[in-house]
């Protein structure tokens, strides 16, 4: 009974949807506007949870160079966003998110080159996809600039968190996890095709 109702949470979670970066909540200004953008679209979401767990499992002092690749990134491609549509990146950051999720469950440490390049590619899909609704200007700049920090803090707050959890049962707990994201990831890609 558990399991099904944790099912049906984890399927209700991943749901593809229009996300915008304003959100539910009005008058919260353009930074956190920007900043809850990641947190409300299904694929960046967990694109950013799988890389935090890639983190950890990792070691943070191990992956500060893919969390600068990944910021970077990033940042160019909300830098790009502004001057171009916006880009249909859930599909591509989808596929990367369960490869790096079965990487994860399966305990895989890719080489080093390899994983910073999958990180930079996914902060470049997730700033290239980030849909910036607000007036241009100071206030799609500082939105973009909250976009920036929620998705940065997100990956590397959950890498600290897993980093604690490197050996034993909890390493067990936080591949696990990775598997249920990974299965999220392609219910989502699913979906998207079935649903075009």
């Amino acid at each position: 009974m558990v399991i099904a109702r944790g099912g049906l949470a984890l399927t209700l979670l991943v749901l593809p949807a229009t996300a915008s970066a304003h959100g539910a909540i009005r008058g919260i200004g353009a930074f956190f506007g920007g900043l809850q953008h990641p947190f409300l679209n299904p694929a960046q979401l967990i694109a950013l949870l799988l890389l935090g767990l890639a983190f950890g499992q990792r070691g943070v002092a191990a992956s500060l160079r893919a969390l600068a690749a990944l910021a970077a990134a990033l940042a160019l491609g909300l830098l790009a966003s502004a001057n171009l549509p916006a880009l249909p990146t859930d599909t591509a950051l989808l596929v990367l998110a369960a490869l790096l999720g079965l990487t994860i469950a399966a305990a895989w440490r890719a080489p080093q080159a390899l994983f910073a390049g999958t990180v930079a590619l996914l902060g470049l899909g997730i700033g290239l996809g980030s849909v910036i609704d607000a007036a241009p200007g100071a206030g799609a700049s500082v939105m973009r600039l909250g976009t920036w920090v929620g998705a940065t803090l997100c990956a590397a707050c959950v890498g600290g968190f897993a980093d604690r959890a490197r050996s034993g049962w909890p390493a067990i707990v936080l591949r696990v996890i990775a598997s249920w994201l990974s299965a999220g990831a392609l219910l989502t890609l699913t979906l998207a095709i079935v649903r075009p």
